[in-house]
């Protein structure tokens, strides 16, 4: 893919793009006669974030992940206190009601 090698700016992400396509056309009927519709131009911005933003979004990644296995660690724990009410003989609503879970979630637990 060609470089260009002028500037041009906007104020915001979207403005970039638009100021950018309008450049892009512009070249192509300067340079080369051909007439493009900016609309019709593709880009492919790099945008580079500083490197304090880019720890933040990692942490916040890692933090997703540990909250997603915390969660899956819980329903387990759940899941488990409703076998061990199951096999003593208590009802799905029961067994709900005692938790404070719905009869259906208790269902779906006991099935884990």
């Amino acid at each position: 893919m060609p470089e260009v090698d002028r500037v041009t700016q906007g104020r915001t992400l979207a403005e970039a793009d638009e100021v950018a396509r309008d450049l892009i056309s512009a070249m192509l009927e300067e340079t080369d006669g051909i007439e493009v519709e900016p609309s019709a131009i593709e880009l492919h911005l790099d945008i580079r974030l500083p490197d304090e933003v880019r720890t933040h979004l990692q942490q916040a990644d890692e933090l997703r992940d540990q909250a997603q296995q915390t969660q899956q660690a819980a329903a387990e724990e759940q899941a488990e206190a409703v076998r061990i009410l199951r096999r003593a003989g208590v009802s799905l609503r029961d067994a709900g009601r005692a938790l404070g879970l719905s009869h259906q979630r208790v269902g779906q637990l006991a099935r884990r």
